[in-house]
């Protein structure tokens, strides 16, 4: 999923209000994001731990400083390259066994229109999970991507 252009501007502080996970997070979001953009041609992967084998993924528009609405939860990591929108979520390792119930599920996403968007027949569980926050929920998030039924959003709680 190649990029045609690559962005080499300074980036921009991201925008903590502009995702309701950015105040919880701001200080892994501004320390990430310095790093300027790293992933689909101008925009920067943000990716920190949540606990033992759980990080958080996040990207940011370094123009904008906008964050993404949606996160990705992962067990074992990510892999993705600046001049890609593909997203290579819980890779394995060659370390790792082949029974390994903590190494997460592997899948592949593409970053289209600021949002992931499952690539394949899935599963795709990355998407998701519980949030410490309140998500950023749209009737886009619905998927089918599995044989065990669609991913819906949760509905929020008021």
């Amino acid at each position: 999923m190649p990029v045609t252009a690559l962005g080499r501007a300074r980036p921009a502080q991201p925008d903590l209000a502009s995702a309701t996970y950015g105040p919880m997070y701001r200080t892994k979001l501004r320390d990430g994001a310095v790093a300027g953009p790293n992933f689909a041609g101008g925009y920067t992967v943000v990716l920190w731990g949540c606990g033992t084998g759980c990080q958080i993924l996040s990207v940011v528009d370094p123009r904008t400083g906008r964050l993404s609405g949606q996160t990705l939860l992962t067990a074992n990591g990510v892999q993705y390259r600046r001049d890609s929108r593909l997203l290579y979520v819980d890779p394995p390792t060659p370390e790792q066994p082949d029974n390994c119930a903590s190494c997460g599920t592997p899948a592949f996403y593409e970053w289209r229109d600021g949002r992931f968007i499952p690539v394949g027949s899935g599963p795709h569980p990355h998407l998701g999970g519980p949030r410490p926050w309140q998500t950023d929920c749209a009737p886009q998030d619905t998927f089918s991507v599995s044989k065990t039924g669609p991913y819906t959003c949760p509905t929020p709680s008021r």
